[in-house]
């Protein structure tokens, strides 16, 4: 069984969990890069805030970071990109709603918000594979990518 459309990676054994690992950290780059295109376009803005740029630099920078010790099968950061991730989320539905409440019956608009949270979305969806991989590491007590 394949699980959530064939994303969900079976975790059966040590190298099967560090492959999870390794691989939920493609979905936090494709957020980071995200994180860093949004920081570009924040930036070009003539009414651009300083506080949701840098937020997006720091965000960007954080998860390109993290996503690249995941690659490399560091286990140990996975929770913490899960929460770098929600929390991008989190800012991404908090823009979304100030973008509504700025002109919220223009169509462009619903469809801006629509594609800006749909990528945080499926990359949680794909992440919950490395959890589950850092989990099955955990619970053996198995320390990976040393």
């Amino acid at each position: 069984m394949s699980g959530f459309f064939g994303f969900r990676l079976p975790v059966v054994d040590g190298p099967t969990a560090i492959y999870a690992v390794r691989m939920a950290g493609l979905p936090v780059l494709l957020v980071g890069a995200s994180a860093a295109l949004r920081a570009v376009l924040e930036a070009v803005r003539p009414d651009r805030s300083v506080g949701f740029l840098a937020a997006c630099v720091v965000a960007a920078v954080v998860l390109v970071a993290v996503a690249f010790r995941m690659r490399a099968g560091r286990a140990a950061w996975v929770p913490f990109a899960a929460v770098a991730v929600v929390a991008w989320f989190l800012l991404c539905l908090l823009a979304a709603f100030a973008t509504w409440q700025s002109a919220p019956d223009v169509v462009l608009v619903r469809i801006t918000i629509f594609t800006d949270l749909i990528v945080p979305v499926l990359c949680m969806v794909l992440l919950t594979g490395g959890l589950r991989g850092w989990w099955w590491l955990r619970r053996r007590a198995i320390r990976s990518g040393l």
